[in-house]
């Protein structure tokens, strides 16, 4: 009897201490876990790797690995611009594959975490497409067959990430990317379509960045975002013709998007969607010369306080190209009554402040300017330009020499004294 009640006592201190080592464990790697996580979100890929490589361990989570695994790809891909050696890039590859995998056996249902995966294929197959060259089944029209291994995975863990959760509209464009990235535009273009069905917002999705953009796609995100139309429960009705009005306006099809911002102002709206879409309605009317229409859209959109500073710039803008200079000097200054450091607003208060003879409001704007943004070249220019205009010389050459100081190797530096010199012969 006394045996078996010692038994139990060593199973029961066995146990405890197994959990007292488990939670100790769990307490060390927490310090760890938020350490890696403040570095990653702070840009700091190295620390946020060390970090959370000490912050995994039993009982890790899905999400503390899909950290874990972003960090250690952003280290890879500091050290492949670096020239890093083959090795120790297919180390960092493969240790961010066991990262993400075992995410996947975590939460198996996720899509995120194959979609993670799926960078992981993606950077192998860049680094082979690099090492080899453009494959030549791309200028023969079939490059679906130029696909390597890694490729192919990519894209069939786009597809899982995708399937697990389709309404997610960020694997879309990861998959649009990636297709463009291996010249399969066709296939591109309709990821595209696919992602404007499930979030019809242009501005929301990644694919919007590409810069140049590529050939169709505006065309592509346009059919797809309005045969979403009447399908997007959680977009309200005005701003999905906002949407598609400003798609139009990006494609220059100003009569379309005028229909659309029609549509939009015909919608059960608050007063900030009637707001934007009168402020992008005045946009498409001035790019049909219906100028008049635009003044009244931007008139009514500035009653709006989240739009007051940009319609009002949009109403100086007019009335400035329309020759009426005093209403567009009026805008200008309520707007920097709004935001009195704004350099844009400022250089553009100086311009036709200066136009209209009025110099010396033209040269407070610019010195303010100046004051406010030091390391700018431009309002020295322009004081420089108002100076020898007025033909004030030692102003220009105070501006001339702030300038050289600032900014030696500007061009504008040359012309400037070439100017200054000119004045002073005559």
């Amino acid at each position: 009897m006394r045996r078996r009640q010692i038994a139990a006592g060593l199973v029961v201190l066995a146990a405890v201490a197994w959990y007292a080592v488990r939670a100790v464990g769990a307490v060390s790697r927490a310090p760890a876990h938020g350490q890696g996580r403040r570095a990653f979100a702070a840009g700091r890929y190295e620390e946020a790797a060390r970090a959370l490589s000490r912050a995994v361990g039993d009982g890790r989570q899905a999400a503390e690995l899909w950290y874990a695994g972003q960090s250690t790809l952003a280290v890879y891909r500091a050290r492949l611009v670096a020239e890093a050696p083959a090795a120790d890039l297919d180390a960092l590859l493969a240790t961010a594959y066991r990262q993400f995998t075992e995410a996947i056996t975590r939460s198996p249902a996720s899509g995120w975490y194959w979609a993670a995966l799926a960078e992981v294929y993606h950077e192998r197959e860049r680094r082979d497409r690099a090492r080899e060259g453009v494959p030549l089944e791309v200028f023969a029209g079939a490059p679906l067959g130029a696909l390597g291994r890694s490729g192919a995975v990519a894209l069939g863990a786009l597809r899982l990430a995708i399937a697990r959760e389709p309404t997610l509209y960020a694997f879309y464009d990861q998959i649009a990317l990636v297709y463009f990235d291996y010249h399969l535009d066709d296939r591109a273009l309709a990821a595209v379509r696919d992602a404007a069905r499930v979030q019809p917002l242009f501005d929301q999705h990644t694919i919007a960045a590409l810069d140049p953009q590529p050939p169709g796609l505006l065309d592509a995100f346009a059919e797809g975002a309005r045969a979403a139309l009447g399908h997007t429960p959680l977009l309200r009705a005005v701003d999905h013709h906002i949407a598609l009005g400003r798609l139009e306006l990006g494609r220059g099809r100003y009569a379309d998007a005028l229909g659309q911002f029609d549509l939009a102002l015909a919608s059960p709206r608050p007063a900030l969607q009637d707001a934007e879409a009168r402020y992008h309605r005045a946009r498409a009317l001035e790019l049909l010369g219906r100028i008049e229409e635009a003044r009244a859209d931007l008139a009514s959109a500035a009653g709006n306080p989240v739009f007051t500073r940009a319609a009002t710039r949009s109403l100086a803008r007019i009335e400035e190209q329309a020759g009426r200079l005093e209403a567009a000097l009026a805008h200008l200054y309520a707007v920097r009554r709004l935001d009195p450091q704004d350099l844009a607003t400022l250089l553009d208060l100086s311009r036709v402040a200066a136009a209209l003879g009025r110099s010396d409001e033209a040269r407070q704007a610019l010195s303010w300017a100046a004051t406010r943004h030091p390391s700018s070249p431009q309002p020295i220019v322009r004081l420089a330009e108002l100076a020898l205009a007025g033909g004030d010389l030692p102003a220009a050459q105070v501006a001339l020499e702030r300038l050289a100081d600032l900014a030696p190797g500007d061009p504008e530096v040359a012309r400037l004294r070439r100017d200054l010199a000119e004045a002073r012969q005559r």
